[in-house]
């Protein structure tokens, strides 16, 4: 069923963000607008599907994020095949039994100043600093953006400007009458957030409110915050197998496995080939969990403000407790099964498993750190540096400085240096 919008600026909504007319005429949206979510390591990869019926000139959109995105066309297929993923059941009952390098701009005027233009396929987006909403609206007027002028907007806008936000006004590069129909390829947006965070509070420009199809893929189960209510239709551990046996998954999340803000782990990846550099992007690739959420947000929950997920441990801290035990037994099935619910549990757990490398024996330690490793979270770096500072046996501290240089992205020489200059 189509949704007609009127009178607002020219994307025709990626689902957190208000369609805005670049021409004050009537666009269709088709189908759910679909987001998918990829954090890892500070960084957060938003890559957004819009799918609407409209002359092309209409398209816009304005999209507040914390910092300067870098923005590619992602595989054709690549939100397909995430949606295909999420056709599976929810993990707690089991628990519970091509990017483009882009052109720059260096334009400084007054209170509104062009930080970066790129382009990806037939996309064009401009990342805007604004000091004022009088300049941004400005910007935006000269540049054929429109919305709603009710004063609604300048205070929402008001607000990303109160946090030091950036603006990204994003156009279509077609002809204005070219008649569109149907959905775009797919558009990535990496970006620096210690969160995983969609700018929400933008859309509630809209009156009515915005449809959505939210994917979002880290190392642990996620949920809206609870003054959001409850909206995930699923959640399920996705494999390296899984992902390295589809092209387009592939193609978008083996790059973003290696992120991190340093950018050390892309680095250390581009360094390797063959089976070297599958082993690398299996170990990255591990431990990750796929969260749908599907629904509609009213105007009201839209309005308070940005939707930051929550990170939820699938574990219960005895069930950690029980199954840290089972790693210092000698039975082997036990031992598989308990580092594999381990490493597959997410980062809510680091913690809870990180406390047992104290006073544990070095086999046992040498688990752990697999496990912590899987895990991927930098949380579980001080535990291990203090392990292995106390570690005598030399294959456990191999093992333990092999979980170091996994989990910081350097070398044996660095990582030591890195982490005392770059630790949270």
């Amino acid at each position: 069923m189509m949704k007609k919008i009127a009178l607002l600026l020219g994307v025709a909504g990626v689902a957190m963000c208000p369609p805005c007319h670049r021409d004050p005429r009537t666009i269709e949206i088709v189908d759910a607008q679909r987001v998918v979510v990829f954090h890892r390591g500070g960084m957060e990869d938003l890559v957004l599907q819009s799918a609407y019926k409209g002359r092309a000139g209409d398209f816009g959109m304005i999209l507040p994020l914390p910092d300067v995105p870098e923005i590619r066309m992602a595989d054709a297929k690549f939100c397909d095949e995430v949606a295909k993923l999420a056709q599976e059941r929810d993990v707690r009952k089991a628990f519970g039994e091509e990017a483009q390098d882009m052109v720059r701009a260096a334009g400084k005027a007054g209170d509104i100043e062009v930080v970066k233009t790129q382009i990806a396929g037939v996309f064009e987006a401009t990342t805007l600093k604004a000091r004022t909403v009088a300049a941004l609206r400005d910007w935006l007027k000269s540049h054929e953006y429109r919305y709603v002028d009710d004063g609604y907007a300048d205070k929402v806008f008001q607000s990303y400007i109160e946090k030091s936000w950036l603006f990204v006004a994003i156009k279509v590069r077609l002809e204005k009458d070219a008649a569109f129909d149907g959905s775009f390829r797919p558009m990535g947006l990496r970006f620096r957030s210690k969160d995983v965070i969609i700018p929400t509070k933008v859309a509630s420009i809209y009156p009515a409110g915005m449809p959505f199809a939210i994917y979002v893929i880290t190392n642990s189960a996620v949920q809206f915050p609870k003054s959001w209510g409850e909206g995930r239709v699923v959640t399920l551990p996705i494999t390296a197998e899984q992902i390295l046996a589809s092209a387009p998954l592939r193609a978008e999340l083996g790059d973003d496995a290696v992120m991190d803000r340093s950018g050390a782990m892309k680095k250390l990846a581009a360094g390797l080939d063959g089976e070297k550099r599958e082993a690398f992007l299996s170990r990255k690739l591990s431990g990750l969990y796929l969260s749908k959420f599907a629904g509609k947000f009213s105007r009201e929950q839209l309005a308070t403000g940005d939707l930051v997920f929550e990170r939820e441990s699938l574990l219960e801290p005895a069930k950690v407790d029980a199954f840290v035990r089972d790693l210092s037994g000698e039975d082997f099935g036990k031992i598989r099964a308990a580092k594999r619910m381990l490493g597959a549990a997410g980062a809510g757990n680091v913690a809870a498993v990180a406390k047992h490398l104290k006073g544990a024996s070095a086999q046992t330690q040498i688990t752990l750190a697999q496990v912590l490793t899987a895990i991927g979270e930098l949380e579980a770096v001080p535990p291990l540096i203090d392990a292995l500072e106390k570690q005598d046996d030399a294959l456990g501290r191999m093992a333990l400085d092999q979980a170091l240089r996994e989990l910081t992205g350097h070398a044996e020489s660095d990582w030591r240096a890195w982490w005392q200059k770059s630790k949270p």
